[in-house]
């Protein structure tokens, strides 16, 4: 899970994981499952982000993306429902 504040657009969080985890996929044979998660949710209104901006800077194949909010637990159960799929389709296909 890759997690970044949407309500701050300056953010270099991103950036700087993003690029770890860049050099680390290029040392392993089987592909993390990676979720992209923009937190605090609740400080913005959604018109105000733009998407685009983020997937600009991130330079690594995410399986899913969802905007949450910790504080008031929007698309939480949502992001692990689909995180646990992923993780039983992967599971499945060995």
């Amino acid at each position: 899970l890759l997690v970044y504040d949407i309500s701050n657009k300056y953010t270099e969080d991103i950036n700087y994981w993003s690029k770890y985890i860049r050099e680390y996929l290029l040392s392993v044979e089987e592909k993390p499952i990676i979720y992209l998660l923009g937190n605090k949710s609740d400080l913005i209104e959604i018109d105000e982000f733009n998407i685009h901006d983020i997937f600009k800077n991130v330079k690594i194949s995410i399986n899913n993306h969802f905007i949450v909010s910790a504080k008031n637990g929007l698309n939480i159960v949502n992001m692990f429902n689909e995180l646990m799929n992923d993780l039983k389709v992967k599971q499945d296909q060995k």
